[in-house]
């Protein structure tokens, strides 16, 4: 890897009590330090890999399993990448950060309109975008993980415009100057390795991100890069990832 960087996996965990948990969000944020830009990766949660000691299953999987070390293992393994740190959130996590935060502000690529059980929705149905939209937790929550009229290929952009979001509000609240207080608030909802001294040295490319929001790159693995199958043995939908293709 290049000098100065560091690899921080984001996973989104669908935890519910008595019922474990899958983290069908995973979103790879490589951070460039001395070149001041970030590269982001989102990886399907089907995608079906080796996972070390465990044989194959989807990727999904590796976290509720073994915890981080497998997870970095298995990165290792399949991509020859080597993650430094990560950040793990659940529903409930997740809601509460952006509503602490006052809802965030969001540029959809596309419509999304689909069912929806928010009380404050009529009908059974929400809808967000194209363009500006400021989401609130549980309305971001909606649109992260909705799936009904859409694929999961679209729900990994979605997931990557609200990461853009959460950002951009940062930012806005000096996250720069105030690090260790906004690290203090949020830790409690969310689980990671990662410490406030440790986020201080990344902070200059989030200033420089802010100047210029051509330094991130947003890439997807999606169906270029891994091929559909169905499993013969459970009917699972199961996507085969195409390593050319993927390292490239």
């Amino acid at each position: 890897a290049p000098a100065g960087q560091v690899n921080i996996l984001i996973l989104g965990s669908d935890y519910r009590p008595n019922e474990g948990f899958r983290t069908d969000v995973i979103l790879l944020a490589s951070i460039f330090t001395q070149e001041k830009k970030v590269s982001l990766i989102t990886f399907p949660r089907d995608l079906y890999v080796e996972i070390p000691g465990c044989g194959q299953d989807r990727i999904n999987t590796t976290q509720a399993r073994g915890g981080f070390g497998l997870t970095q293992s298995t990165f290792e393994h399949n991509f020859g990448i080597h993650l430094d740190y990560y950040i793990l959130t659940n529903f409930n996590g997740f809601q509460s950060i952006v509503d602490t935060l006052g809802g965030i502000d969001i540029n959809a690529a596309k419509k999304l309109t689909d069912r929806c059980d928010l009380p404050y929705r009529h009908g059974g149905y929400c809808s967000v975008g194209p363009g500006p939209s400021h989401l609130d937790g549980a309305m971001a929550l909606w649109y992260a993980r909705s799936r009904y009229s859409s694929s999961d290929f679209d729900r990994m952009r979605r997931a990557q415009e609200i990461m853009e979001g959460l950002f951009n509000k940062l930012m806005s609240w000096n996250a720069v100057t105030r690090a260790s207080e906004l690290y203090n608030l949020f830790k409690n909802n969310v689980e990671t390795k990662i410490f406030a001294s440790e986020i201080i040295p990344l902070l200059p490319v989030a200033s420089a991100i802010q100047s210029d929001p051509s330094r991130v790159r947003r890439f997807t693995i999606d169906q270029n890069h891994a091929n559909a199958i169905v499993s013969q043995t459970t009917g699972a939908y199961l996507l085969l990832p195409n390593y050319n293709a993927i390292w490239q």
